[in-house]
């Protein structure tokens, strides 16, 4: 093996190959001019390898090579000089040796003069210089490069800054070049998420690394154990912990070790609480960190009486210091008579203290007691000054009493002030109060626009109060807004505000029921939930159940429920109206419903209108107005109200009340007729009969008396029938018109029966068939037609076919009534 690859292999390999018993073979190997034996035997002098150590010795083997170009002995002489030979050579020879080696790519040398320029050691301090020469060595695998470049864009130095994804990829080649000092810089990029994403597992296993390959100082003993700490899962990971800190402080009495074992034993995390080992610790710690003696009197406190004194004098020393936290545990020592006798005046001396100091639990206490007279006098002022001073230094209780007080205010100024406490209270202190509060303002644009997005967003995070308000209040939200996945979520927030004791929700809940909302609609649980809201006072379920039984044909359980519903309810007037009209027939209490809608222009209010207009339109009633009717009529009509238009379509057709006008007639009746009222379609199908010059007359005609026939409009099919029959050019046509016949006898249509009766009996269209025929005219003379009484009669005399059939059709619309 060559020495070359001796050192680079390392010093601890190379220590063993100069053993004693290879003394004797280099000697040999040396006189016979090996230089590399050369080298080795001024190495083992140099480090007392197998040899008594000699560094005059060394120096007599090393130096010539030196001089003669060998660049490991050019290395060492750097480093004799550096250390055993340093009384001999001056700084200069240091740097002049290493810059030889380095020369000749050594890299070694090249590390060691970075790590000169790095100190200022021999030569002037420079950075940057340093870096050039470790990333130079760096390149050539050298670790420990790695490591020192790692070290410097870490933590940054001088005019070098923090380079977080340089410092990472360092720690990283010099961790896998074996480096423990690198891997544990790795740990700590892993541990910071510096350059890297954070990963406290991974970094806990690369300290842990880096302690078994002999990074073993305190800090990283120190490291391990915070690691164990902080990412406590259960009392395991809390014994790892005491055991490395136990460690750190065992090999060098690592002061951050004493401090954070002695809070585990205080706190009792993971073992037994032990305030003596706690108090032994702190006092290592004492003078390395600030609250030591506040945390020392605390636990003086809580021991026996006989440590009450030094409790107060740890207390006092870190008062003396500005500690508003001891003000603040002395003041609460006080107040609950905690190891001292109890005093409120004494409490509120150090409360003053702390809360002057900027203590936000010494503010709120104040506020307490100031507002309760507890160790002072009652001063209401005195008390919302804390209550404010508190919200400001950040106390999120306060700061949602102090909006709460705001909110109330009718000061529109005042109510966007607390929407700014309540976001405090809720974004930074995770106040579900303040959230569901927000969501309240955002609900209903108090302080602020309606804003349905942000009340979403605060009364979800509200739902974790168990607030029956916040669920009560999301759900409004959701069917507001007619979210497109919310109606199943309605339902269920409304059931769970109900749980959580917000009753208002049993009528939401008789809501979702009647109407189907996120349920499947159910009448009978739906008149449960709203009865159970109607007798907690709620009127808008009187309404809804006014409305169920209305629809039932309850009509007598419907106006009770709409009496009660109609001082707060307007609609529910609509509805007595129309029941005390139609139902009891009682028009002037059905006026004293309706009367108010003889002005309005909101089209909301059709129904009403249009019930108004028939009562007006009442001869026997004492209001009778005919021309008001026909306005309030044509009004509801234009406001889209098909049963209106249905009205007003038939007058422009027929002319009654209002002017003949079959043009103006033609939009009403098709509006009511597309909402499938049968008097509608069949006037609209004569319309069209009648309009020769219509370009899809036909079609028109067919469909409307198809639909008015389909919702048992007695002469539709036979108007078709003789319609079809009278323009027919081929037999086609005469087959559908006798198959409308044969629909409109299914629907007992005595015109039908007769005309099938005569054509069966004459044979035109039809087979003749005399039995059908004589059916058929039974059928129609059951059914009252004259004509077929009188054929009938006259068959039975031995006479008949004496039919007369008017195929014109039969214009008369169909009463709307």
């Amino acid at each position: 093996m060559s020495t070359t690859d001796l050192i680079a292999s390392g010093l601890r390999e190379f220590a063993l190959n100069t053993a004693p018993q290879n003394i004797k073979s280099l000697q040999l190997a040396y006189a016979l001019g090996d230089i590399e034996a050369q080298f080795s035997l001024g190495w083992a002098y140099n480090n007392g390898d197998g040899v008594e150590q000699d560094f005059a010795m060394a120096e007599s083997y090393i130096l010539p090579l030196a001089q003669y170009g060998h660049t490991w002995a050019a290395f060492a002489m750097g480093w004799m000089a550096e250390h055993g030979l340093k009384a001999k050579y001056s700084p200069k020879d240091v740097f002049m040796w290493y810059s030889i080696a380095a020369a000749d790519h050594h890299t070694w040398a090249i590390n060691n003069l970075g790590a000169m320029y790095q100190k200022g050691q021999y030569v002037d301090k420079n950075l940057e210089a340093a870096i050039y020469y470790y990333e130079i060595s760096a390149k050539q695998g050298n670790a420990l490069s790695h490591k020192n470049l790692a070290d410097i864009f870490y933590y940054g130095e001088d005019e070098i800054e923090v380079d977080a994804k340089r410092a990472f990829y360092h720690a990283l080649q010099g961790a896998k070049g074996g480096n423990a000092t690198a891997t544990y810089l790795l740990a700590q990029c892993y541990r910071d998420g510096k350059g890297v994403e954070q990963d406290n597992v991974y970094a806990f296993e690369l300290l842990h690394h880096a302690y078994q390959h002999g990074h073993q100082q305190g800090n990283i003993i120190f490291q391990l154990g915070y690691h164990s700490e902080k990412h406590c899962q259960d009392d395991d990971h809390y014994q790892q912990a005491i055991r490395w800190y136990e460690m750190a402080i065992e090999q060098d009495q690592d002061e951050t070790s004493c401090y954070n074992l002695a809070r585990i034993y205080s706190l009792g995390l993971g073992v037994e609480k032990d305030p003596q080992k706690a108090i032994a610790l702190y006092h290592q710690a004492l003078g390395h960190y600030e609250d030591v003696e506040r945390l020392l009197g605390k636990l003086y406190l809580g021991l026996t009486p006989a440590n009450v004194e030094l409790g107060v004098k740890y207390l006092t020393l870190a008062i003396a210091k500005n500690d508003m936290s001891a003000m603040f545990t002395l003041g609460s020592a006080y107040l609950e008579g905690r190891g001292v006798a109890k005093n409120d005046a004494l409490a509120f001396k150090y409360y003053l203290q702390a809360g002057t100091a900027g203590d936000e639990d010494a503010a709120n206490n104040l506020y307490c007691m100031y507002r309760d007279g507890t160790g002072t006098e009652v001063d209401l002022e005195q008390s919302q000054f804390w209550l404010k001073r508190a919200a400001e230094l950040g106390h999120h209780v306060c700061q949602h009493i102090y909006a709460m007080a705001l909110s109330n205010s009718d000061d529109e100024q005042e109510q966007q002030q607390a929407l700014v406490w309540f976001h405090k209270a809720a974004d930074e202190g995770d106040c579900l109060s303040s959230s569901l509060e927000l969501g309240f303002c955002y609900y209903h644009g108090r302080g602020c626009e309606k804003q349905p997005d942000k009340a979403q967003i605060y009364l979800t995070k509200a739902l974790g109060h168990a607030s029956g308000e916040a669920h009560y209040l999301l759900a409004r939200l959701y069917l507001d807004l007619d979210h497109p996945e919310g109606k199943l979520r309605t339902w269920q927030l409304f059931n769970q505000a109900y749980e959580l004791g917000w009753s208002q929700a049993a009528a939401n809940i008789g809501h979702c029921l009647l109407y189907g909302i996120g349920v499947i609609a159910n009448h009978q649980q739906a008149a449960h939930w709203l009865r159970l809201a109607a007798e907690q006072g709620d009127k808008l379920s009187h309404f809804h159940l006014g409305v169920l039984h209305f629809d039932q044909g309850k009509y007598e359980s419907a106006a009770h429920h709409l009496e009660q519903a109609q001082a707060q309810v307007s609609a529910a007037k609509e509805y007595l109206g129309a029941i005390y009209l139609h139902q009891y027939q009682v028009p002037e209490r059905a006026y004293d419903y309706l009367q108010g809608y003889i002005h309005t222009d909101d089209p909301k209010d059709t129904w009403a209108l249009y019930n108004l207009a028939l009562l007006l339109n009442q001869p026997d009633f004492s209001k009778y107005n005919q021309k008001l009717s026909s306005d309030l009529m044509l009004k509801a009509a234009d406001f889209g109200d098909a049963y209106a238009c249905e009205v007003v379509g038939t007058r422009y057709f027929l002319g009654e009340i209002l002017p003949l006008d079959k043009h103006a007639a033609k939009p009403y009746l098709t509006l009511a007729a597309e909402h499938d009222l049968v008097a509608a379609q069949y006037t609209l199908a004569l319309y069209y009969q009648e309009d020769s010059d219509a370009p899809d007359r036909v079609q028109q005609v067919i469909h409307w008396y198809e639909q008015a026939g389909k919702n048992q409009a007695e002469q539709a099919y036979f108007n078709l029938a003789c319609f079809l029959l009278e323009n027919a050019v081929e037999e086609s046509g005469i087959s559908h018109g006798i198959g409308y016949l044969i629909a409109g006898a299914d629907q007992d249509c005595k015109l039908c029966h007769y005309v099938l009766a005569s054509m069966y009996y004459l044979g035109e269209g039809l087979t003749k068939d005399l039995i059908q025929s004589r059916q058929h005219l039974e059928k129609s003379a059951a059914l009252g037609y004259e004509r077929a009484i009188n054929e009938l009669a006259a068959q039975n005399q031995g006479h008949g076919a004496g039919f007369e059939v008017d195929k014109a059709p039969h214009l008369r619309c169909l009463s709307f009534d």
